[in-house]
């Protein structure tokens, strides 16, 4: 009888606290294993507390969790060469960069973005410098390219022509953790305009700021001024930003809220007036979505993946127009039935991402490459 092929995942770069991309990984996981599959699979993780989903999963039995030593990430790609062989995977899927380095059997890679070439200051130098060096090693070892939506596969393709044929879109679903919770149609009147995302130059906080400016001064006599409540982490390469935000919140025009966990993010989302969120570049969107489960209607950028995952459920600004995200901030407060309508559309959209979806598209990806193996191999 043949043995089930193997299937070696990297997670090395999943830990917490998990912010997009780390999540993305645990979501893949869980969907992967909510199902029996014609597979077996082993999960190389630092952490595996965050995979506990494995327990309870219909398909626990064909997963093995292979905790990894920590380490710096640019080492991991010789450990998961020695993991691959020691295993005897059939297929090494690294779950984002850096890949291993010589594995012994097709690889597949994901790639989240490319915001480091798009938007080179939004990246601090060493990480930019470390990116460009080992991506596009990568994308040439690799057999597969998984990108999380049309638009990073276009970008990918764009900036690297070789890797045209080898592209698998296996777009991204909506956060599992917003199902079945309790959310509302209703907003006070006063309620803020809610900002969800890292603190760095690309999620573009600083035009959001001026939009927010722009829109108090337009305050009618008598109404309540906008407020802004920032949720992020820390992020990086911004100095200036921050001390705009803490004199803006002396103001009391910002609340600067820092990093919320899921149960509390949640509670942000259903009591705010709209989601601003109109990045200058992302991969996927997550925001738009966890927005659209708590019924907060979404302003985002007319561009890239947010216009993909958003459609025509959310008001699309031009993201470095100011006075557009002031527009459009002045629409959801004064347009009659405008945030009711995207709230149902909002609705209809998020079933149209599902895990389900990137978990079969995932497997197909690696069934085509055992299929290119078996084949090398006659």
């Amino acid at each position: 009888m043949s043995r089930t092929p193997l299937v070696l995942l990297d997670a090395s770069a999943a830990r917490p606290p998990c912010t997009g991309v780390a999540w993305s990984m645990v979501e893949l996981v869980t969907a992967l294993a909510a199902t029996e599959r014609p597979l077996h699979f082993a999960l190389a993780t630092p952490h595996p507390e965050l995979f506990t989903c494995l327990d309870a999963a219909p398909g626990h039995a064909q997963w093995e969790l292979v905790e990894l030593p920590p380490g710096r990430l640019a080492a991991m790609g010789w450990r998961l060469d020695r993991l691959a062989r020691r295993l005897g995977a059939d297929v090494v899927h690294s779950l984002t960069i850096p890949p291993p380095l010589r594995p012994p059997c097709p690889l597949a890679v994901t790639v989240h973005d490319l915001a480091f070439r798009s938007l080179p200051g939004s990246v601090p130098a060493a990480r930019r410098l470390w990116y460009a060096a080992t991506l596009p090693v990568g994308l040439r070892r690799a057999d597969a390219v998984l990108v999380n939506s049309e638009a990073t596969g276009r970008e990918v393709a764009a900036a690297f022509p070789f890797t045209a044929g080898k592209i698998l879109p296996t777009p991204f679903g909506t956060p599992a953790w917003t199902a079945g919770r309790a959310a509302t149609r209703e907003r006070a009147a006063g309620a803020p305009f809610l900002f969800v995302g890292a603190l760095e130059p690309r999620k573009n906080l600083d035009n959001v700021l001026t939009a927010l400016e722009l829109a108090r001064a337009r305050t009618e006599a008598g109404a309540p001024a906008p407020r802004l409540r920032v949720i992020g982490a820390p992020g990086w390469c911004n100095r200036p930003l921050l001390d705009r935000l803490r004199r803006m919140a002396a103001t009391g025009a910002v609340d600067l809220v820092g990093y919320r966990d899921r149960d509390s993010l949640w509670s942000e989302l259903v009591s705010a007036r709209a989601l601003l969120f109109p990045s200058l570049h992302e991969g996927f969107g997550f925001p738009i979505l966890e927005a659209m489960a708590a019924h907060l209607p979404v302003i985002t950028s007319d561009r890239g993946a947010m216009r993909e995952v958003a459609g025509d459920a959310a008001l699309l600004v031009d993201p470095e127009s100011p006075r557009g995200i002031a527009d459009a901030m002045h629409r959801i407060s004064s347009e009659p039935g405008l945030a009711d309508r995207l709230v149902r559309a909002g609705d209809a959209r998020i079933p149209v991402w599902t895990w389900r979806s990137t978990a079969e598209r995932t497997l197909a990806a690696y069934l085509r490459l055992l299929d290119v193996r078996t084949d090398g191999a006659n």
